[in-house]
């Protein structure tokens, strides 16, 4: 990945598929997922269970069943927002300052439920690692991200919110400079040129810009706001608003296909297939299909849309995928 992708910071996750399912440059042999669900959130769902279940050991930390969960060899009881202290630090942009909001915790962690982060570090102790960490605890880890505020901890559970405001400071960048090898803002970047990238910004057609009589339509996703990624579809008071996952499709798209609104359909695109329920409206495109993006985990019984997305073509900088544009065709369900 350091020599696919040297602009990068980390491993793209088809980068892991592809070493789990190759073995090159090596094989891996255990993971730990904490904050995550890879096997719903990346694209082809087929590949990235296949690569998952090459592992010789999975771990998942997770408060709630996910499908990456499922796979797992070992579940750490993660625990809820409720259970541990938390941050969140919003500006509120020049002159007006920077608001500090502690999350309190309500309740002591039920069962043997552990924060992730003391899981790392309790992990990283056992491995001789534990001098690298400026931090062994969650609260410590807080103190760490906050510090550069000036603000503790400790403060915050005085003062839950504080606000800090600075001087207004103009033409801060003739004293900082910019963090580029020119120390200027860069429209032309010689690092780019130098890893063999454009220097400048370019205009690349996607790869399936041509129309395919197999598959006409072009899919994308939609994320709702009634959920948080592929989170929270177990909970009932959710599911009142928004029960199923939907199709968003055209109104000429649907009548051409005898799809009517609610109705069950069938997408296929080259890497998969799913039944989902139609919603016929104008909000979309003609040619263009919607579908909502989370669904799928155990608990939720919805159709996983990246089962229809490749992760065979990769942008030159990221190695990101392009899950939210694939070529399908949908049918109404026999």
């Amino acid at each position: 990945s350091a020599q696919t992708y040297p602009m990068f910071p980390i491993i793209p996750f088809p980068c892991i598929t592809d070493a789990l399912l190759t073995e090159k440059p090596y094989k891996p042999r255990a993971m730990i997922v904490y904050h995550g669900n890879p096997l719903m959130i990346n694209a082809n769902y087929e590949r990235n269970k296949r690569a998952l279940e090459q592992l010789d050991f999975l771990v998942v930390c997770e408060l709630f069943m996910s499908a990456t969960a499922e796979m797992a060899d070992i579940i750490l009881p993660d625990t809820s927002e409720y259970e541990n202290y938390g941050t969140c630090i919003k500006s509120c942009g020049e002159g007006s300052g920077t608001y500090v909001c502690l999350q309190n915790k309500a309740i002591e962690p039920v069962g043997q439920a552990r924060p992730v982060f003391e899981v790392e570090y309790e992990l990283a102790k056992r491995m001789g690692m534990d001098k690298d960490y400026v931090w062994s605890d969650t609260e410590g880890c807080i103190d760490h991200r906050i510090r550069a505020t000036g603000i503790t901890l400790a403060d915050l559970k005085k003062r839950p919110l504080i606000h800090i405001a600075k001087p207004i400071e103009y033409k801060k960048y003739m004293q900082n400079e910019f963090k580029t090898p020119s120390k200027k803002v860069e429209l032309y970047s010689q690092k780019m040129k130098d890893l063999g990238y454009s220097p400048l910004p370019i205009y690349i057609e996607p790869h399936d810009i041509a129309a395919d009589d197999d598959y006409p339509l072009i899919g994308t996703g939609r994320r709702s706001g009634v959920f948080t990624h592929t989170r929270f579809h177990n909970i009932p008071s959710l599911l009142k608003i928004e029960n199923e996952p939907h199709v968003r499709i055209h109104p000429d798209d649907a009548k051409a296909r005898g799809i009517a609104n609610d109705d069950k359909t069938v997408i296929s695109s080259e890497k998969g297939t799913i039944e989902i329920a139609a919603k016929v409206t104008d909000e979309t495109l003609p040619g263009v299909v919607v579908i909502d993006f989370g669904w799928g985990n155990p608990s939720d019984g919805g159709a996983n849309m990246n089962v229809l997305t490749s992760d065979d073509v990769r942008d030159k900088i990221t190695g990101s995928t392009p899950n939210r544009r694939f070529r399908c065709q949908v049918f109404p369900t026999p």
